[in-house]
């Protein structure tokens, strides 16, 4: 993997993921970024995790003003860092995850990883490798993960830990293609769609897995109302008709500001390739 960022917002004191990527020598082995507000640059840098001091000055990167939020943060960190650092294969995962591993493919059980050096970078690599064939690739929710006896999935939803042919997402985005920042939230189902509708299937690990403790403090939990959720959830359908419906009152026990019952929705990610795979996009 040329490049792994960690947006983070509101976090410098609770960096899960980059402690998990220090005990188990990923910080070694790849280059690692973790991508912040301009304004919160210096308070990341001399932040330290559970007493300790994981990271210096040269890991965080600050990210400008005018891409505030997490959509347009992703788009700066693909077409602006991957572009400067001249990073073809990105691998971008939130701040608050813990990775877990299923040692049999028939079994249900998932062990974490977190400090395990030989199952992470199994699973970069594994990563990196797929990109030689796909444009989008991630790791599935260890929740919704029941699918024993595969190894991956094609297509479905990829959030929280996905990689991208970033190289390959430049030139969409310059020809006009593709558009980012078009939802406040939500916007990695709103990529995942717009590559699928074009025919790029994505694949997805069930062997490796992610979990979080959803929408703790900081992050997208600093604007991601209810009025928000729902706003964003109703642009999804008019966006991607007829693969997106709305859920209108779906329960999440775990979630902030008011959003343990939200509009939400559900998408048809197989329908959405199916369509895609119909036209041509050799000239894309």
């Amino acid at each position: 993997m040329d490049l792994i960022t960690i947006p983070s917002m509101g976090r410098a004191k609770r960096q899960q993921t980059l402690a998990t990527f220090e005990r188990t020598g990923i910080l070694d082995s790849y280059k690692v970024l973790v991508c912040v507000p301009a304004n919160e640059a210096e308070a990341y840098a001399r932040a330290s995790y559970k007493g300790r001091r994981i990271k210096g000055r040269h890991m965080i990167w600050a990210v400008p003003d005018a891409y505030s939020g997490i959509a347009r943060t992703r788009m700066y960190i693909l077409m602006g860092i991957a572009k400067r650092l001249k990073a073809r294969t990105v691998f971008m995962i939130d701040d608050d995850l813990s990775i877990c591993h299923r040692p049999k493919i028939d079994k249900p059980d998932m062990p974490y990883i977190n400090d395990n050096p030989y199952h992470m970078h199994r699973m970069v690599e594994m990563l990196t490798g797929w990109l030689d064939d796909f444009v989008h690739v991630g790791l599935i929710a260890r929740q919704a993960n029941r699918k024993t006896g595969i190894p991956w999935q094609e297509p479905g939803r990829l959030m929280n830990a996905y990689a991208y042919d970033a190289k390959r997402i430049r030139q969409l985005y310059n020809h006009g293609i593709i558009k980012f920042d078009r939802v406040p939230v939500m916007e990695d189902f709103d990529l995942t769609l717009q590559l699928l509708k074009m025919g790029y299937p994505n694949r997805i690990s069930c062997r490796y897995a992610w979990t979080q403790t959803s929408n703790s403090d900081g992050g997208c939990s600093t604007y991601r109302t209810a009025e928000v959720q729902a706003a964003a959830a109703r642009k999804m359908v008019k966006l991607h008709v007829p693969f997106v419906t709305i859920v209108e009152s779906k329960k999440a026990k775990t979630w902030r500001n008011d959003l343990t019952e939200r509009v939400d929705v559900r998408v048809a990610w197989k329908k959405a390739l199916a369509f895609g795979q119909q036209f041509d996009r050799k000239a894309a």
